[in-house]
């Protein structure tokens, strides 16, 4: 969930990881960014897919069981964008 820069999910993928890279819907500049984050590193087998905490759209039932979460910067303060 919020997979901003695609960081640890692309090192993830890069070491092997099935991965699936998430943000919120309403970010599609965002999303847009996963993906060519993957595509610049080859990594055209990752899933990305728009998710917005609290809400339970039909993707979030799509999902396949996971073994880990990766998360960064999981403390997000929208008054800290000026």
């Amino acid at each position: 969930m919020g997979s901003g820069t695609s960081l640890c999910g692309i090192v993830a993928a890069l070491c092997g990881a099935n991965v699936t890279l998430t943000d919120a819907e309403e970010y599609s500049e965002c999303l847009e960014n996963c993906h060519r984050s993957c595509l610049a590193n080859d990594l055209s087998s990752v899933n990305v897919i728009g998710l917005t905490w609290g809400q339970f759209s039909p993707e979030v039932f799509k999902l396949s069981p996971v073994d880990f979460l990766l998360g960064s910067d999981c403390f997000y303060d929208p008054k800290g964008n000026v």
